[in-house]
């Protein structure tokens, strides 16, 4: 697994096995993430390991306790 990181903020976490897949899973995180602001509301996971692509948005997160 590998991240990519801008400016303290998480854009892509990127999974790879080289030896059994060609291409990667990469989950994307829309304008990011990080501790502070922990609700990236877009991420985009691209799995060409069993041929899917899924979006998922949400509108906020809400604190849990």
């Amino acid at each position: 697994m590998t991240e990519e990181w801008a400016e303290g903020t998480l854009l892509r976490r990127t999974f790879a096995r080289p030896a059994f897949h060609a291409a990667p899973i990469t989950i994307e995180l829309g304008a990011g993430y990080t501790t502070l602001v922990p609700d990236p509301h877009r991420i985009v996971i691209h799995n060409p390991w069993v041929g899917y692509e899924v979006t998922i948005t949400s509108d906020g997160a809400e604190v849990i306790e």
